[in-house]
Order: structure tokens, then C-alpha cells, then sequence
């Protein structure tokens, strides 16, 4: 029983956790790219992705939907 609740809760954790990356990745493009630059400079731009996305969600901004301009090959996927 216990095992049951464990896999549901697992399951329903993943959902939202991919909802919430296909939401900032919506809002910056850039993260749904390979960044080019070194490892400690990835990390800096995905946590402020998900920082300036919180202080977005506390303003009540509404999430853009997909853009394929914003998508395409020309866009610099190093810079958001």
C-alpha cells in the first residue's frame, strides 16, 4: 500500500516538474538550446532563468505560449 502511494506521489512530482520546465523554457528560449559556455556560467543563467521566473509568476505575468521565430536556428542559443 504504502509502495502504491510512493509511485503515485513519484509520478505526480515528475508531471509537474516537467510542466514547470516546458513553462521556463517557454519563457527563455534560450534554456531550450545548448548553452555554449562553460559549465559554472550554465549554472548562473538556469538559476536566474528560474529566479526571474518566480519574480514573474509573483507579478501575475501570464506565460507566453511557443514562439517558432524565437525557436529557429538563427537565434544565438548562448544568450537569453
Amino acid at each position: 500500500m504504502q509502495s502504491e502511494l510512493t509511485i503515485e506521489a513519484t509520478k505526480k512530482l515528475e508531471l509537474q516538474l516537467k510542466e514547470l520546465l516546458i513553462v521556463v523554457k517557454r519563457r527563455f528560449p534560450c534554456l531550450s538550446m545548448w548553452l555554449k559556455v562553460k559549465l559554472p556560467r550554465a549554472a548562473v543563467i538556469i538559476v536566474a532563468a528560474f529566479v526571474s521566473h518566480n519574480i514573474v509568476i509573483n507579478a501575475a505575468d501570464e506565460i507566453p505560449e511557443r514562439d517558432d521565430a524565437v525557436y529557429g536556428a538563427r537565434r544565438n542559443p548562448s544568450t537569453c
